[in-house]
């Protein structure tokens, strides 16, 4: 009999109590796995700074979504950008998708042009799709930054825990 939702799965036994047992187990074990490390553990806000849940992006990729309002020495007074960091090697570029100065008019307005970035660098290997996000990024004008992370990032935590090896794993602050 194949599983369905909602529908026992077992066949009736002498015992018959024996499958209700063995289903009740199997939920056990498959409720415990949600209790595992997941992106919405890496959602922050602090003061004017807030991370959303980061998505998996492939080929061990993450893409990391951070905001911030208020001012930022050198930075703008408000500014939406995505980072998507590469978790073997802690290697990532940021790529600024909006900023507003401290009057709140915006003067930056990238994020059509930064979704077409993503959207070419899907499936890319590594080097192919740092290469691609970099020129696309020079050549649509959209603010980027490169930079190589030390520790293990909580994305890379959340979708490629397995990719650790070498860096200090990431821990939630409390």
């Amino acid at each position: 009999m194949k599983w369905q939702p909602g529908k026992i799965c077992c066949r009736k036994t002498s015992g018959g109590v024996i499958g209700r047992l063995t289903v009740l187990s199997i939920t056990v074990l498959l409720l415990g796995g949600a209790s595992q490390f997941g992106p919405q553990e890496c959602v922050t806000q602090y003061i004017h700074h807030s991370t959303l849940a980061p998505t998996d992006y492939g080929n061990g990729v993450i893409l990391d979504h951070r905001q911030h309002a208020g001012y930022h020495g050198g930075d703008y007074w408000g500014a939406s950008r995505v980072a998507l960091v590469d978790c073997k090697t802690n290697a990532g570029i940021l790529l600024t998708r909006t900023a507003t100065d401290h009057d709140g008019k915006q003067v930056i307005s990238k994020s059509r042009a930064v979704d077409r970035i993503l959207k070419a660098g899907q499936g890319k290997d590594h080097k192919e799709l740092f290469d691609l996000v970099e020129r696309r990024a020079k050549w649509n004008r959209v603010p980027y930054q490169s930079f190589a992370m030390k520790d293990e990032v909580c994305g890379c935590k959340a979708f490629y825990p397995e990719l650790v090896v070498g860096k200090k794993p990431y821990e939630v602050s409390q």
